[in-house]
């Protein structure tokens, strides 16, 4: 479901995870796991690095019947704005956004769930490129009318003040590290942002 330059991307994010956090069982959260591809790869390449890790998924199964990811994986099924209590406050290592995608949500999805991670930790969201033309892949709530029921998660996160002046972010506790995408490629991008405190 991604681009390869997203997996180049992620690859990117979760070195910085291994050397922000240099021992220790690294615990990554994704929000929307549907097949679980995105999962089994978080954690084969954190147990490649010779990382024990612990992934939680979270699923509300309206894509399809999202199955365990993996052996040991903690797979939440749920809204995320109703489960979000199951996880811990300040214990992600790492927390990917990839669930609903319209703009509501992916700020909801931010709220909620930025207190999850721990301080230098790392929260990315997907689907960010500016490449993403309104009304692409409708999101399955509300009008079909509303451009904002479709992929709109860079506008959700410019409207959360992450986005484009340092200052804000900054005074929010997030300094942005990664706005990657593929140029030739009509979906896809990553924006990540480090936890400051």
């Amino acid at each position: 479901w991604m681009p390869e330059h997203d997996y180049r991307t992620m690859d990117k994010i979760l070195n910085l995870v291994c050397e922000t956090f240099h021992e220790g069982i690294l615990n990554t959260l994704e929000l929307g796991v549907r097949d679980g591809r995105t999962s089994r790869g978080i954690h084969q390449y954190l147990k490649d690095k010779g990382r024990i890790n612990f992934h939680t998924g979270i699923d509300n199964n309206n894509d399809i019947e999202t199955p365990v990811p993996f052996e040991g994986c903690n797979l939440i099924i749920g809204n995320s704005m109703e489960v979000y209590n199951q996880i811990k406050n300040s214990s992600q290592h790492f927390c990917f956004i990839d669930a609903c995608h319209n703009y509501a949500m992916t700020m909801i999805d931010f709220l909620l769930y930025s207190a999850k991670v721990k301080v230098g930790g790392i929260l990315a969201f997907h689907d960010t490129s500016p490449n993403i033309k309104p009304f692409t892949d409708y999101q399955g709530t509300g009008s079909k009318e509303d451009p904002d029921n479709y992929i709109s998660c860079r506008k959700a996160v410019r409207k959360l003040g992450l986005l484009d002046n340092p200052a804000v972010y900054f005074s929010l506790g997030w300094n942005i590290i990664f706005d990657e995408y593929d140029e030739a490629f009509p979906t896809g991008g990553i924006i990540a942002l480090k936890k400051l405190h």
